[in-house]
């Protein structure tokens, strides 16, 4: 309540049974652009002579005063309640993502760990321990993918071994193969001879022999077995012993030693009784008589031998079934006289079958041209430009076929 004195000089409030004066103060200063002035009419009760009564008095204010006595009442509690709430929201936020990064980071670094361990265990040698995955995050996907390539390496390391050990018993058979070529020339007193037989793989699945029988009987032999690699290799062993079975046992003085014919009857039905249906050869079988220079041959399947004389090429007529594909195959043999000077090339197809980056073969007519310039040097050094130029023609090394040229030459 508010009472004037008299005649207005002095005005009190009496609150809570305690008069005190109200003293005028000037307007406080603004705080900013923003705290202007505000004036209006304030509702009091007075306590007047004639009883209290309700007046209204001007107010002139500034936002800033406004909102400090609002503060300074029951607001007070208010603000200070939502100021601890919301102290309170963040302190529980910054505890879990403290213990949230402390997590994550621990998860890190063993991860981080794992994979250094790892990476000394690889360096040893060592893929058989994979490193353990934990949790979900990015360092956990490259453990698993760690884990992934290690198995992977030991995979890789066991199948080198395989192929080690596979490359191993190849070089063993390798090593038997060459057993089976002819370890020497027979010198012959009117025919010159010579051979080379370069495989496509490791072993090879040509062959190529001279089998000297008594001192005018020589055989001279080339065959071509179907297929490459161990299968064609196996097949060309019984393809020798085949041969030298029936050259040795039945001598050379034998009706079916003499007739290269019936000699290749008897191999044929040999492959055909002891190989698989789709396994076959092609074979160029021939017998030499020392004393009359005859070469007496027949051809089961295989290319024709091209014949150099009086400088041109020209082939060896016959032709006849591939040995040991049908049983009880009948062949033909024929006869040619050699010249002095004549030089025979027997091959296999691994020579004009050779293609080039534009997939063109060698061909015979290429081969034939290439003997008939190197036809005044030496065999061996016929040898080596025939086999040099073939495989400089070859585009792909890795699909080529075994190169096997065999040459006799009348002197």
């Amino acid at each position: 309540d508010i009472a004037f004195g008299p005649s207005g000089s002095s005005i009190t409030v009496s609150q809570n049974g305690v008069r005190k004066p109200i003293v005028p103060i000037g307007l406080a200063r603004p705080r900013s652009w923003w705290d202007v002035p505000i004036a209006g009419m304030l509702s009091w009760n007075v306590q007047g002579s004639s009883g209290k009564t309700e007046v209204l008095l001007p107010l002139t204010s500034r936002p800033s005063l406004l909102v400090a006595g609002v503060v300074n009442g029951r607001m007070v509690s208010v603000v200070l309640s939502l100021l601890i709430a919301v102290a309170a929201f963040f302190l529980i936020v910054e505890a879990v993502s403290l213990f949230s990064s402390l997590t994550l980071t621990r998860a890190i670094t063993r991860s981080v760990d794992d994979l250094y361990r790892g990476t000394l265990q690889v360096a040893e040698g060592d893929f058989s321990r994979p490193i353990p995955v934990r949790g979900a995050h990015q360092l956990s996907e490259l453990a698993t993918s760690f884990n992934g390539m290690t198995a992977k390496i030991r995979q890789l390391i066991g199948e080198v071994k395989k192929k080690e050990k596979l490359d191993a018993e190849l070089e063993i058979a390798r090593q038997v193969q060459l057993q089976l070529f002819p370890k020497s020339v027979p010198k012959l007193k009117t025919l010159e001879m010579a051979g080379v037989c370069i495989p496509g793989r490791v072993v090879s699945g040509d062959y190529y022999d001279f089998v000297h029988l008594d001192d005018r009987w020589t055989a001279i032999a080339l065959g071509d077995v179907s297929g490459k690699g161990v299968s064609a290799a196996l097949l060309m062993a019984s393809v020798q012993s085949a041969l030298h079975a029936q050259l040795k046992f039945n001598g050379a003085s034998s009706p079916s030693v003499r007739s290269t014919a019936t000699l290749m009857e008897l191999i044929s039905q040999q492959l055909y009784e002891n190989t698989p249906p789709e396994k076959y050869a092609t074979f160029f079988c021939s017998l030499y008589d020392d004393e009359t220079a005859r070469l007496t041959y027949t051809n089961a399947g295989h290319l024709k031998p091209i014949l150099v004389r009086d400088g041109r090429a020209m082939t060896l007529e016959g032709d006849g079934m591939v040995a040991g594909l049908l049983p009880n195959v009948k062949y033909e043999q024929q006869e040619i006289l050699l010249r002095t000077g004549d030089l025979l090339a027997v091959f296999s197809d691994g020579i004009p079958e050779a293609f080039d980056a534009a997939e063109q073969e060698f061909g015979e007519a290429r081969l034939a041209e290439l003997l008939l310039t190197q036809m005044d040097k030496t065999l061996d050094n016929i040898i080596a430009a025939v086999t040099g130029t073939v495989e400089k023609w070859i585009h792909d090394p890795e699909g080529r076929d075994d190169l096997t040229l065999l040459l006799l030459r009348k002197l």
